[in-house]
């Protein structure tokens, strides 16, 4: 596949270097080798074409995470991206080069849909080479994500948006997804990510928010499950997972199963401050996609911009060097 070449730096971008402050992108793109982003995309991107030359598959995936990053809309994304220095500096851009319109981000991500890479996994490994993640334990959570659709009447299946479902939380019947994360304990770095129909049970993707090595598990009481505790602890795994009470309880269980709680819910509940962060910054209070897949991708990304900011800022607290 014919690529266009990009980032040919001019006279006037040296007239400007140095005039556009220092961002986090900076930071990022200091600290994280996108080197074997480009090769990955190169592998899952090779079939030949012969159409016009393409955008190169990093620069296209950085202008994704700049897009999460600003919670910018593939109509805004392409103006944002023609007028910040940074952006284009981060992305690849030389200042006299023309840069990809509204279709052409939309049609990348959607090739981006049910590639077997990782891109999470991938951000992950880089930060585990700076000992970020301490794996002690894995805070595990779900939140709901409405969707991009008018909720159909009386609990139907919505035609707009079919894999969509319905579920009950604080009274109120909500139709959408549920966004599961898994989640480092000690670095409040995010393990994992999954996207289900709301209507799925928290539960059901507790082992898909798993990392294979944690050493314990905080959840909530939507995790309470005897037979998920037992395949825990054969895999060695600490099952701290909130009780339930009921009516048969002794008041001296009741008592007991209420101070585990209590203890259990002030570690588990820092899982939270990402699903803030996701809803308030990066505008998933509502699903930007329609259907599963397409969401799963943003939700996996948005982890991925979470991770990129989180580990500026740890690297300035364990002072590492920029790879």
């Amino acid at each position: 596949m014919s690529r266009k070449k990009v980032g040919v730096k001019g006279f006037a971008d040296m007239l400007v270097e140095g005039l556009s402050p220092h961002t986090v992108l900076d930071e990022i793109d200091d600290f994280i080798d996108f080197a074997v982003f480009a090769e990955a995309f190169d592998v899952a991107q090779s079939k030949p074409s012969r159409g016009r030359p393409s955008y190169p598959p990093l620069l296209m995936f950085k202008i994704l995470l700049v897009q999460v990053l600003y919670n910018l809309s593939d109509e805004k994304m392409p103006e944002a991206l023609a007028d910040r220095l940074s952006f284009r500096r981060f992305c690849g851009f030389a200042l006299d080069e023309s840069t990809p319109d509204q279709t052409t981000i939309c049609r990348f991500r959607n090739s981006l849909q049910g590639l077997e890479t990782n891109f999470l996994d991938m951000v992950n490994e880089q930060l585990d080479q700076h000992g970020m993640r301490v794996r002690k334990g894995t805070l595990v959570d779900a939140s709901i994500v409405k969707s991009n659709s008018k909720n159909p009447q009386g609990g139907e299946v919505s035609e707009r948006d079919p894999e969509a479902g319905w579920t009950k939380k604080g009274g109120q019947y909500q139709h959408g997804y549920k966004a599961h994360v898994g989640m480092d304990q000690k670095s409040g770095l995010i393990n994992k990510t999954k996207i289900t129909s709301a209507d799925v049970h928290d539960g059901k993707a507790l082992f898909e928010c798993l990392d294979g090595d944690d050493e314990a598990v905080f959840a909530d009481k939507a995790y309470d499950n005897e037979s998920d505790r037992k395949v825990l602890r054969q895999h060695q795994i600490k099952p701290r997972l909130m009780r339930r009470t009921y009516k048969s309880d002794s008041p001296t269980r009741k008592t007991r199963k209420a101070n585990l709680n209590k203890a259990m819910g002030k570690i588990r509940g820092a899982v939270e401050k990402f699903f803030g962060t996701m809803k308030r910054s990066y505008g998933m209070r509502q699903a930007r996609y329609l259907g599963v897949l397409k969401n799963e991708l943003h939700v996996r990304l948005v982890a991925v911009v979470y991770n990129l900011v989180r580990a500026t800022n740890i690297r300035k607290d364990l002072n590492l060097q920029p790879t």
